[in-house]
């Protein structure tokens, strides 16, 4: 799919797909290492997410391109035929 995708829209999807991530896995990150520090854990959703707009900020942009060089490569390797299949030696790259 990431070959029929320009990449403003790759990159739109990854960032999306990143900071939904950090959001849904932040309290399991904040319980992880709540218990590695030997810390009480608390259920108050201010302590679970505190941090998450750098974390938000980190992994979207890391999406981001990795979806967009990913689709441009793609498209690149295909010719920007979205029909061509690629190998699966050419998407391990």
């Amino acid at each position: 799919m990431s070959q029929q995708l320009n990449e403003l829209q790759n990159a739109t999807v990854g960032m999306t797909v990143g900071v939904i991530e950090v959001l849904l896995l932040q309290p399991f990150n904040y319980a992880k290492n709540m218990t590695q520090q030997k810390q009480p854990i608390s259920l108050n959703p201010m302590t679970m997410y505190r941090g998450v707009g750098a974390n938000c900020i980190n992994m979207g942009s890391c999406t981001m391109i990795q979806f967009a060089v990913g689709g441009k490569l793609k498209n690149m390797i295909t010719g920007g035929d979205s029909s061509k299949k690629i190998s699966a030696l050419q998407e391990m790259g």
